[in-house]
């Protein structure tokens, strides 16, 4: 062992420094809904816990001086409650996908100005990159690839949802000397430390949610909300969706140690917006939701709270309907998916018709409009045909909830992945590109591009009139 570890190790004074970074996303569109690598800040706060000096960049934060004079269009300002446009410069697209007539971009900050906060930043013993959609891919690289040639010797750490689910891609293609797979607080912590030399004993016990430290919200500049992570994992197996490759098992907090975050996040930082990214938030709500949001009233803390991942139905009583209004949820998204029984079976059975309408009239009885209630709707699913689709659109809206399409993204290691590679003519086990629901991967003469845009215009006309 070197003198300088030995010294490290003594000297709490030389703590080693990691560069955490959240990359770009190279798409043909994308939206700020309250996006934060909130795996990153959860690992940021365990480093920061084992006394690392942190540096963090945010590919996606716009707030940088230089960004101002690409941002004076009305469509790139953030909306009131923190959700806002990215900023886009094109690009041409990826070979594989040369045929494509939509405009592939980068989203999010200049790059030279990347390269201008690079070039500010002394140089670290560690450096994390996060990743999120699989086909988001080449934004990871792209960062991997830039902090390569200003810090060569510099191990590089990646994880999250590309890095998860496409490991072998990643340890091939990425240039990164780690891969960090699932939930990744402990094994970032070792690793750094075996890197830099550094002695710390701090770790979360992952069957303790409580035992964690809240994420490092704070490196987050310039942002009027705070994400929220009340459980992890999921007690659904829906056959599109891989939650229990990334969070397997279903854990939850308790609600007072979440409302304790909430005044924290609060008093600290003068956050009021609050957004939700369980994936099963309102289940079993007399466990969680119904006493935190009692509080909440309780105290007239006048916060306001947003679920972009999407509300289990089943969860929703009239008494959890009538807390979620008078404590301030005011970005409803619940997860219908289809309105097809015999889909609503096989694609994992989390709810049904009779349930469904049953959550919009106890939300219509609390206070909600129809407008209020957003619905997730699932289209483009291997072998769907558009008539499903269009018949589910139509069950929203006469149910008083207004619906918002998502064309469904082939995820590996789902049962539907393999459902997906069958009838998709891209190859989508090789190329996470072909992953990309713009693209639509799963089309076919019964559920066409066309198809799908006829549907959409019928979404917003019989909206208009709902």
């Amino acid at each position: 062992m070197s003198l300088i570890l030995l010294v490290r190790k003594k000297n709490k004074m030389n703590a080693p420094h990691a560069l955490l970074i959240n990359p770009w996303i190279y798409d043909y569109a994308a939206y700020d809904f309250w996006m934060k690598p909130l795996g990153l800040l959860y690992i940021a706060s365990c480093l920061r816990k084992n006394g690392y000096h942190l540096t963090y960049l945010d590919c996606l934060n716009l707030s940088h001086p230089g960004m101002k004079p690409y941002l004076k269009s009305k469509s790139s300002r953030k909306s009131f409650f923190g959700s806002h446009p990215l900023y886009k410069e094109r690009l041409e697209n990826p070979p594989c996908l040369a045929d494509i007539s939509r405009h592939y971009g980068r989203y999010g900050l200049k790059l030279e100005l990347f390269l201008e906060e690079l070039d500010k930043i002394e140089k670290p013993e560690v450096i994390l990159v996060s990743s999120m959609m699989t086909y988001w891919y080449p934004g990871p690289f792209k960062v991997i690839e830039l902090v390569k040639q200003k810090f060569p010797e510099v191990p590089v750490l990646l994880g999250g949802i590309y890095a998860s689910l496409c490991r072998e891609h990643a340890r091939k293609y990425s240039g990164a000397d780690y891969i960090l797979s699932g939930e990744s607080e402990n094994t970032a912590v070792e690793l750094c430390n075996q890197i830099t030399g550094w002695n710390s004993d701090f770790r979360v016990n992952p069957d303790d949610l409580d035992s964690y430290p809240y994420p490092a919200m704070d490196l987050v500049k310039n942002t009027n909300y705070a994400c929220l992570m009340t459980s992890r994992g999921c007690p659904f197996h829906c056959t599109y969706c891989a939650h229990d490759k990334l969070s397997p098992g279903y854990r939850r907090r308790d609600w007072q140690c979440v409302f304790k975050e909430i005044l924290h996040y609060q008093e600290t930082q003068g956050i009021r917006n609050f957004v939700f990214y369980d994936d099963a938030l309102a289940i079993n709500p007399e466990t969680m939701l119904i006493p935190l949001l009692e509080e909440v009233v309780k105290q007239d803390l006048q916060l306001t709270f947003h679920t972009p991942n999407g509300l289990h139905i089943r969860g929703v009583t009239p008494e959890l309907a009538r807390l979620m209004y008078q404590s301030g949820f005011k970005t409803l998204r619940i997860s219908l998916e289809t309105s097809e029984p015999i889909l609503q079976k096989t694609t994992g059975g989390k709810t049904s018709n009779e349930e469904f309408i049953q959550c919009c009239r106890y939300l219509h009885e609390a206070g909600y409009s129809n407008r209020d209630i957003g619905v997730y709707l699932l289209v483009m699913l291997p072998g769907q045909r558009w008539q499903e689709a269009e018949s589910s659109i139509r069950f929203v809206i006469e149910n008083g909830a207004y619906p918002y399409l998502s064309e469904f993204t082939p995820i590996p290691r789902t049962p539907y992945f393999e459902s997906a590679k069958k009838g998709s003519p891209y190859d989508l086990e090789h190329e996470p590109l072909f992953q990309n629901n713009t693209i639509c991967p799963c089309q076919w003469e019964g559920f066409t591009l066309k198809d799908l845009e006829r549907i959409k215009l019928l979404r917003l006309e019989l909206s208009k009139h709902a």
